[in-house]
């Protein structure tokens, strides 16, 4: 082969004591060197920072009074059990928050007369769940979001049905109202 064996080995020496002498700089210069974690890390904190705003947006509804929860300006008994709920969560925070849904059944004019009044209604029916040892603060802050609600025709539908449709051992077959489409098998 001509010295085919002796010019390759040549090369390679020649190769390798070359990067000897440059060092892998320039290698790092053309690749990521860092490559699968970096992006890893980046897709952990996208799914991360999702995962956060929603945790706060359910811990935000979950932690208000709803204008159903009061008679004028006094407080129902789902509103009672909502503020003990809320009083009694465990870890204790230092300031805990709680939410106001604003007056929007009340008068542009009244509003704000309505809100103060709901905030002090609060913070007396909360100093009165304070027990020995808690020493919790409230900050009630006033936003403008509506009570989330979720509807369904099957759910009705099936509720609806269940008592009436029920066979031991049988698959149940709930019969659709009105508004299904023909065709379908029921």
């Amino acid at each position: 082969m001509n010295g085919f064996i002796k010019k390759t080995a040549a090369a390679l020496f020649s190769g390798a004591a070359l990067l000897t002498l440059i060092g892998c700089q320039h290698y790092r210069d053309v690749v990521d060197s860092c490559w699968p974690e970096r992006y890893n890390d980046l897709a952990r904190k996208s799914v991360k920072h999702m995962h956060n705003a929603q945790s706060d947006k359910g811990h935000l509804l979950d932690h208000t009074l709803w204008t159903g929860d009061f008679d004028g300006n006094d407080l129902k008994p789902s509103g009672k059990a909502k503020l003990k709920y809320i009083a009694n969560r465990e870890p204790v925070a230092v300031v805990m928050k709680v939410w106001l849904q604003n007056a929007d059944d009340e008068a542009p004019a009244k509003r704000a007369n309505v809100n103060a009044d709901r905030k002090m209604t609060i913070t007396a029916f909360l100093d009165t769940q304070k027990s020995e040892g808690r020493t919790a603060l409230y900050e009630i802050e006033v936003h403008n979001y509506t009570q989330p609600t979720h509807p369904s025709d099957w759910t009705n539908k099936a509720l609806k049905n269940l008592e009436t449709n029920i066979e031991g051992g049988k698959a149940q077959k709930f019969e659709s109202g009105p508004s299904s489409s023909s065709g379908g098998s029921k």
